[in-house]
């Protein structure tokens, strides 16, 4: 995860002061990833906030990457109930 306020604020985009970025991952491979933007008068991420995202990042990560598995398995026992006998 990367947060734009630690001493890196040139790499955040013109439009928004802060941004939380992380990458949801199975091992060393990324299968999705989030970038929250808050305006210029918002508030910094919590150290809760960044806790969280962290916590879940994983999560996620192995969601999607088993998602299209378990959807195409899903579809192939949906398909074979409803065949004709």
């Amino acid at each position: 995860m990367h947060s734009c306020v630690e001493g890196r604020l040139g790499r955040c985009s013109a439009w928004y002061a802060l941004q939380l970025r992380a990458a949801f991952r199975t091992g060393k491979t990324t299968w999705g990833f989030v970038a929250v933007m808050r305006g210029h008068n918002e508030p910094d991420s919590s150290a809760k906030e960044i806790a969280f995202v962290a916590r879940i990042g994983g999560h996620l990560g192995h969601g999607l990457r088993d998602t299209p598995q378990l959807g195409a398995q899903r579809l192939r026992e949906f398909s074979a109930a409803e065949l004709p006998s």
